[in-house]
């Protein structure tokens, strides 16, 4: 079974730019970019529609335990 995941891209260039900060790169890299993102995002949204449109949990503003447990919960288990 499959559970897509995505997030916000403002959060994700957040995310971004801070790991690209601990290592030491520029966040004027591509990783980081808002238009790279959400290019990303639309991909992403299109490989769940041609999986059959399968589940998708925004976890943009939650703790990896409320991920996980979502996760199941849509799983059934």
């Amino acid at each position: 079974k499959i559970v897509g995941l995505t997030a916000s891209s403002d959060r994700l260039v957040a995310f971004r730019e801070r790991r690209l900060s601990k290592m030491g790169r520029p966040s004027t890299e591509d990783y980081a970019n808002v238009d790279s993102i959400r290019e990303e995002l639309a991909y992403a949204q299109k490989i769940f529609i041609q999986l059959g449109n399968c589940p998708v949990i925004d976890v943009t503003s939650k703790a990896i335990e409320e991920t996980a447990s979502e996760v199941l919960t849509v799983l059934g288990r």
